[in-house]
Protein backbone atom coordinates (compact mmCIF):
# COMPACT_ATOMS: atom_id res chain seq x y z
CA UNK A 1 0.00 0.00 0.00
CA UNK A 2 2.78 2.48 0.83
CA UNK A 3 4.60 1.76 -2.46
CA UNK A 4 1.68 2.19 -4.87
CA UNK A 5 1.67 6.04 -4.86
CA UNK A 6 5.30 6.21 -6.04
CA UNK A 7 5.28 7.26 -9.73
CA UNK A 8 6.63 4.76 -12.28
CA UNK A 9 7.34 2.08 -9.67
CA UNK A 10 6.65 -1.59 -10.37
CA UNK A 11 5.45 -3.79 -7.50
CA UNK A 12 5.40 -7.57 -7.86
CA UNK A 13 4.56 -10.46 -5.52
CA UNK A 14 5.59 -14.07 -6.32
CA UNK A 15 3.40 -17.11 -5.72
CA UNK A 16 6.36 -19.39 -4.94
CA UNK A 17 10.14 -19.69 -5.00
CA UNK A 18 10.39 -20.31 -8.72
CA UNK A 19 8.33 -17.25 -9.59
CA UNK A 20 10.43 -15.23 -7.13
CA UNK A 21 13.58 -16.18 -9.07
CA UNK A 22 11.85 -15.33 -12.35
CA UNK A 23 10.78 -11.94 -11.01
CA UNK A 24 14.34 -11.09 -9.99
CA UNK A 25 15.57 -12.15 -13.42
CA UNK A 26 12.81 -10.13 -15.12
CA UNK A 27 13.57 -7.08 -13.00
CA UNK A 28 17.13 -6.96 -14.35
CA UNK A 29 15.73 -6.67 -17.87
CA UNK A 30 13.78 -3.52 -16.99
CA UNK A 31 14.48 0.11 -16.16
CA UNK A 32 13.07 2.06 -13.24
CA UNK A 33 12.32 1.26 -9.60
CA UNK A 34 11.04 -2.25 -8.88
CA UNK A 35 9.89 -3.80 -5.59
CA UNK A 36 9.27 -7.51 -5.03
CA UNK A 37 7.23 -8.45 -1.98
CA UNK A 38 7.74 -11.98 -0.66
CA UNK A 39 6.44 -13.79 2.46
CA UNK A 40 8.56 -13.84 5.60
CA UNK A 41 8.30 -17.62 6.00
CA UNK A 42 10.34 -18.37 2.88
CA UNK A 43 9.84 -20.18 -0.40
CA UNK A 44 7.15 -22.79 -0.87
CA UNK A 45 9.41 -24.89 -3.08
CA UNK A 46 13.06 -25.45 -3.92
CA UNK A 47 13.74 -23.85 -7.29
CA UNK A 48 17.54 -23.97 -7.27
CA UNK A 49 17.68 -26.30 -10.26
CA UNK A 50 15.25 -24.31 -12.43
CA UNK A 51 16.25 -22.12 -15.36
CA UNK A 52 15.42 -18.44 -15.21
CA UNK A 53 12.35 -17.37 -17.19
CA UNK A 54 11.34 -13.84 -18.08
CA UNK A 55 7.78 -12.99 -17.02
CA UNK A 56 5.52 -11.13 -19.44
CA UNK A 57 5.65 -7.59 -18.10
CA UNK A 58 2.50 -6.47 -16.32
CA UNK A 59 0.58 -9.66 -17.12
CA UNK A 60 -1.26 -11.86 -14.65
CA UNK A 61 -1.35 -15.65 -14.81
CA UNK A 62 -4.68 -17.44 -15.27
CA UNK A 63 -4.54 -20.67 -13.27
CA UNK A 64 -8.06 -21.97 -13.84
CA UNK A 65 -11.00 -20.84 -15.93
CA UNK A 66 -14.47 -20.82 -14.44
CA UNK A 67 -17.66 -18.84 -14.63
CA UNK A 68 -19.68 -16.34 -12.64
CA UNK A 69 -16.96 -15.65 -10.04
CA UNK A 70 -13.26 -14.86 -10.35
CA UNK A 71 -10.69 -14.98 -7.56
CA UNK A 72 -7.67 -12.71 -7.87
CA UNK A 73 -4.92 -13.72 -5.45
CA UNK A 74 -1.64 -11.96 -4.79
CA UNK A 75 1.68 -13.44 -3.68
CA UNK A 76 1.45 -15.82 -0.74
CA UNK A 77 -2.32 -16.02 -1.11
CA UNK A 78 -2.14 -17.75 -4.49
CA UNK A 79 -1.34 -21.24 -3.20
CA UNK A 80 -4.02 -20.89 -0.52
CA UNK A 81 -6.51 -19.81 -3.19
CA UNK A 82 -5.53 -22.82 -5.33
CA UNK A 83 -6.49 -25.17 -2.49
CA UNK A 84 -9.71 -23.24 -1.90
CA UNK A 85 -10.61 -23.44 -5.61
CA UNK A 86 -10.21 -27.22 -5.51
CA UNK A 87 -12.65 -27.47 -2.60
CA UNK A 88 -15.09 -25.11 -4.30
CA UNK A 89 -14.95 -27.20 -7.47
CA UNK A 90 -15.95 -30.26 -5.45
CA UNK A 91 -18.92 -28.20 -4.25
CA UNK A 92 -19.93 -27.49 -7.83
CA UNK A 93 -18.47 -23.96 -7.92
CA UNK A 94 -16.04 -23.44 -10.79
CA UNK A 95 -14.14 -20.21 -10.21
CA UNK A 96 -11.70 -18.44 -12.45
CA UNK A 97 -8.46 -18.21 -10.46
CA UNK A 98 -5.83 -15.59 -11.26
CA UNK A 99 -2.31 -15.15 -9.95
CA UNK A 100 -2.25 -11.36 -10.14
CA UNK A 101 1.54 -11.12 -9.43
CA UNK A 102 1.71 -7.48 -10.63
CA UNK A 103 0.29 -5.05 -8.07
CA UNK A 104 1.52 -2.18 -10.20
CA UNK A 105 1.08 -1.88 -13.12
CA UNK A 106 -2.30 -3.56 -13.23
CA UNK A 107 -3.15 -6.06 -15.93
CA UNK A 108 -5.88 -3.81 -17.29
CA UNK A 109 -6.69 -6.00 -20.29
CA UNK A 110 -7.41 -9.00 -18.08
CA UNK A 111 -9.42 -6.92 -15.60
CA UNK A 112 -11.68 -5.72 -18.40
CA UNK A 113 -12.13 -9.29 -19.61
CA UNK A 114 -12.98 -10.52 -16.11
CA UNK A 115 -15.59 -7.79 -15.73
CA UNK A 116 -17.25 -8.85 -18.99
CA UNK A 117 -17.42 -12.55 -18.12
CA UNK A 118 -18.05 -12.58 -14.35
CA UNK A 119 -20.62 -11.15 -11.96
CA UNK A 120 -18.46 -11.53 -8.86
CA UNK A 121 -14.84 -10.73 -8.12
CA UNK A 122 -13.02 -11.76 -4.94
CA UNK A 123 -9.60 -10.20 -4.33
CA UNK A 124 -7.32 -11.81 -1.73
CA UNK A 125 -4.07 -10.24 -0.51
CA UNK A 126 -1.87 -10.53 2.55
CA UNK A 127 -1.78 -6.78 2.91
CA UNK A 128 -3.71 -3.90 4.42
CA UNK A 129 -6.85 -3.47 2.34
CA UNK A 130 -6.61 0.33 2.40
CA UNK A 131 -4.56 1.38 -0.60
CA UNK A 132 -3.64 -2.16 -1.59
CA UNK A 133 -4.07 -4.23 -4.74
CA UNK A 134 -7.82 -4.55 -4.28
CA UNK A 135 -8.15 -0.80 -3.92
CA UNK A 136 -6.21 -0.35 -7.16
CA UNK A 137 -8.61 -2.69 -8.97
CA UNK A 138 -11.64 -0.82 -7.64
CA UNK A 139 -10.09 2.50 -8.68
CA UNK A 140 -9.48 1.12 -12.17
CA UNK A 141 -13.05 -0.11 -12.61
CA UNK A 142 -14.37 3.22 -11.32
CA UNK A 143 -12.21 5.16 -13.79
CA UNK A 144 -13.63 3.05 -16.62
CA UNK A 145 -17.18 3.47 -15.28
CA UNK A 146 -17.64 -0.30 -15.16
CA UNK A 147 -20.72 -1.42 -13.27
CA UNK A 148 -22.52 -4.71 -12.75
CA UNK A 149 -19.71 -6.58 -11.02
CA UNK A 150 -19.79 -7.24 -7.28
CA UNK A 151 -16.36 -6.95 -5.67
CA UNK A 152 -15.21 -8.16 -2.26
CA UNK A 153 -11.77 -7.33 -0.87
CA UNK A 154 -10.08 -9.70 1.56
CA UNK A 155 -7.01 -8.52 3.45
CA UNK A 156 -5.85 -7.02 6.72
CA UNK A 157 -8.08 -4.54 8.54
CA UNK A 158 -7.03 -0.97 9.39
CA UNK A 159 -5.39 -1.94 12.66
CA UNK A 160 -2.09 -3.03 14.14
CA UNK A 161 -1.52 -6.77 13.75
CA UNK A 162 -0.30 -8.64 16.79
CA UNK A 163 2.73 -10.94 16.69
CA UNK A 164 2.18 -14.67 16.34
CA UNK A 165 2.34 -17.74 14.15
CA UNK A 166 1.59 -16.93 10.52
CA UNK A 167 -1.20 -19.52 10.14
CA UNK A 168 -2.98 -18.21 13.23
CA UNK A 169 -2.76 -14.59 12.09
CA UNK A 170 -3.97 -15.41 8.58
CA UNK A 171 -6.93 -17.33 10.00
CA UNK A 172 -7.75 -14.32 12.19
CA UNK A 173 -8.38 -12.31 9.03
CA UNK A 174 -9.95 -15.24 7.13
CA UNK A 175 -6.95 -15.32 4.79
CA UNK A 176 -6.98 -19.10 4.65
CA UNK A 177 -8.70 -21.85 2.69
CA UNK A 178 -11.79 -21.84 4.89
CA UNK A 179 -12.06 -18.07 4.73
CA UNK A 180 -11.88 -17.94 0.94
CA UNK A 181 -14.43 -20.74 0.54
CA UNK A 182 -16.76 -19.00 2.97
CA UNK A 183 -16.41 -15.65 1.18
CA UNK A 184 -17.19 -17.21 -2.22
CA UNK A 185 -20.28 -18.97 -0.88
CA UNK A 186 -21.48 -15.78 0.79
CA UNK A 187 -21.08 -13.82 -2.43
CA UNK A 188 -22.87 -16.38 -4.57
CA UNK A 189 -25.62 -17.51 -2.24
CA UNK A 190 -26.21 -14.76 0.33
CA UNK A 191 -29.86 -13.89 0.74
CA UNK A 192 -30.67 -10.22 0.90
CA UNK A 193 -33.20 -9.58 3.65
CA UNK A 194 -35.91 -7.03 2.94
CA UNK A 195 -36.58 -4.26 5.47
CA UNK A 196 -39.40 -5.32 7.80
CA UNK A 197 -41.82 -2.72 6.51
CA UNK A 198 -41.38 -4.06 2.94
CA UNK A 199 -41.45 -7.73 3.77
CA UNK A 200 -44.59 -9.60 2.84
Amino acid sequence: SFLRPIPNITVMAPRDGREFRDMIFTAFQQHGPIAIRYPRWGSLEDSSDCDFREIAWGESEIITLGRKIAILAVGSMVQIAVRAAEILKNQGIEATLVNARFIKPLDQKLLLELARKHRYLLIVEENVVAGGFGSAVVEFYTSKEINGINIKLMGIADEFVTQGETDILLAQYSLNVAGICRAVNEMLFAKVALPKKEAK
